[in-house]
């Protein structure tokens, strides 16, 4: 999600045979060129507390690397990050493999599958993440990394399970709601809508000075993020995958209301049924719709599109009265581990930690702009009024990407066409809430271990 077409997380079953064979190729890839200052500072740097690999022997590390969808220039920074670790360790050698966003999880489903691959992969966190730790496929990060450098890390709880660490986090990023304040006030509109009832107010109001209210895509998830106000805790959405309670009941399919007022109201653009998110955004972009959602980095980019002082930011408006209704949505998002077939897993964690040195996180920052994940980041250097007003969404309070939660076969199989369902006016509340019970239902039939694994797994609140 991200200048974010993603989360679209698809094709990760369907795709699983035919992407066994793919994983030798897959391989292949190599880092690209770095920045020469980010090396010069972070060289001779090693990442405290590791063992790194003896000068004597030759590594060579494979990097399967997904981020630049969520923070542009996350390909550069990664670049330049290996670059520097290089020259601090010449006999390590990193090549970097970028990953696609419609294969993500696929790809490496594959390699975990055939046990071989890179030393270092990533994936979406929480239930991707924990899905590789249950098959065997992950060493956990804590156990090669020491606590005192594992404790500086934010976000850290999207990937822990049985006491470990499982994933390391590089960045955060958030879904503020957005929205362009020169459209709103042609129809009287001067501030945020706080409650759902006045986000359709304002829809009707711009549909009435022949303004689109809301531009929108069909292929991310994120409309499943407000079932969260109506949950009691994080465990309800495990107990309705796993079968304990039903995706049926009232307290996970009211949301689904709020998003066919939308509908009915004709809040989205016309043609919202039928796009992907970035088509959608295309409207906001050009100044033509008057709200929307996004990433950080999708914030960032509207904000040279439209003027930032053209630019309001809030949190998603109240529709559900449960415990949950004012947690903001924030994560790590993509988590990075050390794959438990790596002949070079302490070699593979050092290079992680490397990743966390002072150097290394202000290059990051000032090659992405989104925030390191990590508490020792100097938040001086954010200057910019919107980038510090995310950096406090993100950062503020309790934070839980709901998604994160979910199997990915449920996510895709189950929230995917639900969505869909709602936002192309082909059904209502219940009929969405079938497709995603059935898609659990499905789930618990064909994968028994993932089911015992998600059935002992409690995230609490």
């Amino acid at each position: 999600m991200r200048a974010f077409t993603a989360r679209a997380k698809a094709g990760w079953i369907g795709a699983l045979v035919m992407l066994v064979g793919l994983v030798l190729a897959a391989c292949g890839g190599s880092s690209g060129g770095g920045s020469s200052s980010a090396a010069s500072a972070a060289a001779g740097s090693t990442a405290a507390g590791a063992t790194a690999a003896s000068s004597n022997q030759k590594v060579d590390l494979t990097f399967w690397f997904w981020g630049n969808d969520d923070a542009p220039g996350a390909n550069d920074a990664i670049a330049a990050a290996v670059k520097a670790y290089e020259a601090a360790h010449p006999n390590v050698t990193i090549k970097v493999v970028p990953q696609a966003t419609d294969t993500f999880i696929a790809t490496f489903q594959a390699a975990a599958a055939a046990k071989k691959g890179p030393d270092i992969g990533a994936q979406w966190a929480t239930g991707p993440v924990l899905t590789q730790v249950w098959g065997g496929a992950v060493t956990a990060i804590s156990d090669l990394v020491p606590p005192d450098e594992v404790s500086h890390w934010l976000n850290t709880s999207e990937n822990t399970y049985n006491g470990k660490v499982w994933a390391m986090p590089l960045y955060l990023i958030g879904i503020p709601w957005v929205y362009n304040k020169s459209l709103m006030s042609q129809a009287g509109i001067t501030s945020a809508p706080v409650s759902w009832q006045d986000v359709i107010k304002d829809c009707v109001a711009l549909r009435g000075k022949g303004i689109t209210p809301f531009a929108f895509g069909n292929d991310t998830y994120w409309t499943t993020q407000l079932m969260l106000q109506s949950l009691s805790s994080l465990d309800d959405v495990v107990q309705a995958s796993t079968g304990k309670q039903k995706y049926t009941d009232p307290k996970f399919s009211d949301f689904e209301k709020a998003w066919k007022q939308m509908t009915d109201a004709k809040c989205f653009n016309d043609d919202v049924g039928s796009v992907g998110m970035a088509k959608g955004q295309e409207q906001f972009a050009g100044g033509k719709a008057a709200m929307t959602m996004g990433t950080d980095g999708n914030v960032r980019q509207w904000a040279k599109d439209l003027g930032e002082s053209n630019i309001m930011l809030s949190k998603w408006p109240i529709y559900g009265n449960g415990p949950l209704k004012d947690v903001y949505n924030a994560t790590q998002s993509t988590s990075y581990f050390v794959t438990s077939w790596s002949k070079h897993p302490k070699e593979a964690a050092d290079f992680l930690m490397f990743l966390h040195t002072p150097a290394m996180l202000d290059s990051w920052y000032s090659l992405t702009g989104t925030p390191p994940a990590d508490d020792r980041f100097d938040t001086a250097k954010i200057t910019d009024p919107i980038d510090k007003q995310l950096y406090a969404y993100n950062t503020t309070g309790p934070q839980i990407w709901l998604q994160n939660f979910f199997p990915p076969q449920v996510d895709l199989n189950g929230n995917a066409p639900a969505q869909q369902l709602i936002l192309g006016g082909q059904g209502d509340e219940q009929a969405a809430a079938q497709i995603r019970e059935r898609a659990a239902a499905q789930w618990r039939a064909q994968k028994p271990d993932e089911l015992k694994n998600w059935s002992n797994f409690n995230p609490g609140s």
